[in-house]
């Protein structure tokens, strides 16, 4: 990996000192730097891997592995204060993603956060860092953990600087749902384990 600094903040630094009008037109330039991390196709889903492939070869795979997963963390969920109701709910729930599908897998940053957004003084987006957990899959993934992270956002925002409003269907927002549980059920599996 070749590291160069970034010029500029990040804006994680200066977002609670911003207008609202500035911080939409920070996140219109985070949907134009979306739409050109997305335009990269890709020909698997998952974390890429030593043998230059990607983990999982298609969408059924991925999301089996991912429901594994979530399965595996229920005893963590539990101790961490869920009801039992409610992760079986959440957990069924994340199992409606295998019918919603997804033909072409773009590359995802798959950590985006502001901190990993860098600004200048005129608040023009100078830098997306930290792509330590890049990722091959669907693009509302990005929109998932970002709003997840920061839902103080609005997605509008993000939408204006897209220029591929065609991932903006009325299943859209269901999928953002979907992916911000399975995130967030992750993390707090995870966290409770640590």
């Amino acid at each position: 990996m070749v590291l160069q600094a970034a010029t500029g903040r990040a804006l994680s630094d200066v977002a609670a000192t911003l207008t609202h009008g500035q911080l939409e037109h920070v996140f219109a330039q985070v949907g134009a730097a979306l739409a050109a991390i997305h335009s990269i196709r890709v020909d698997g889903f998952g974390q890429r891997q030593a043998e230059k492939c990607w983990q999982f070869a298609d969408w059924d795979s991925y999301v089996q592995a991912m429901l594994r997963d979530r399965a595996a963390d229920v005893p963590a969920l539990l101790q961490a204060g869920l009801a039992r109701s409610e992760v079986v709910t959440l957990v069924q729930l994340l199992a409606q993603l295998s019918l919603l599908g997804c033909t072409e897998p773009a590359l995802c940053h798959g950590d985006l956060g502001m901190d990993h957004l860098f600004v200048d003084d005129q608040l023009k987006l100078t830098g997306v860092i930290d792509f330590g957990l890049l990722q091959a899959g669907p693009p509302v993934l990005d929109f998932a953990v970002l709003l997840l992270y920061h839902p103080e956002v609005n997605l509008v925002w993000l939408q204006r600087g897209y220029q591929n409003t065609a991932i903006f269907d009325e299943a859209f927002t269901r999928q953002l749902l979907f992916y911000q549980a399975n995130v967030a059920m992750g993390y707090l599996a995870a966290d409770t384990r640590e």
